[in-house]
């Protein structure tokens, strides 16, 4: 069974120069993330990760710190995005300070930023 995503907090579109809502700045740029994931069966991990997020028109290109490989998720509506490709797909939801992510396949992520991120 999927998990429910997180409530999104304030997910409004405030008026700003780069158009994006406080979510998505709050975002943008390298963070350092703790993440966490389950799997519908139950099982568990976490670690921490580098992220770079680059919000762009009609998206977002995610990059993890530990490779060069970007990828695109494409806008479906107010903070939130999503991957999708073959049987798989992938949604992510930007809140305050956290990025839930869920794949098709059962598995959910929660991404809270670290405190120390600059």
């Amino acid at each position: 069974m999927a998990e429910t995503p997180p409530l999104v907090e304030t997910a409004t579109m405030e008026e700003n120069s780069s158009g994006l809502t406080p979510q998505e700045l709050a975002h943008q740029g390298t963070h350092t993330y703790e993440v966490s994931c389950t799997q519908d069966d139950g099982s568990a991990g976490s670690w921490s990760d580098g992220l770079t997020l680059e919000f762009v028109e009609a998206g977002v290109n995610w990059k993890n710190e530990d490779d060069d490989t970007i990828d695109f998720f494409q806008e479906i509506d107010i903070n939130t995005y999503g991957m999708f490709g073959g049987e798989m797909s992938i949604t992510i939801i930007f809140s305050d300070s956290s990025i839930w992510e869920q794949y098709s396949e059962g598995i959910s992520c929660t991404y809270l930023k670290s405190v120390l991120t600059p």
